[in-house]
């Protein structure tokens, strides 16, 4: 499930990031595999607003949809990438 497919009041958590120049965007942000992000609003095409450790985020869609979420911190997901650049 991808970040753009939150609905308001839903509880995810990040499993993966598609792409290496996005992976660099959310480390700035402060998000890491595994952070726990509430979808506070979803615009149709447009940003996700997100609320991490009481910081609140507007995340731009072409960002979002790149953005792979899990609905429980121990489901599996493909890591197909390192952090490491």
């Amino acid at each position: 499930m991808r970040l753009t497919q939150l609905k308001p009041g839903q509880k995810a958590f990040i499993k993966r990031v598609n792409d290496k120049k996005s992976r660099g965007q959310i480390t700035r942000f402060g998000l890491t595999f595994g952070a726990e992000i509430h979808c506070i609003k979803n615009i149709k095409k447009g940003p996700v607003i997100i609320n991490v450790d009481n910081i609140f985020l507007a995340i731009g869609y072409r960002l979002a949809h790149e953005i792979v979420v899990g609905r429980q911190k121990n489901e599996k997901a493909n890591y197909s990438f390192s952090w490491k650049s």
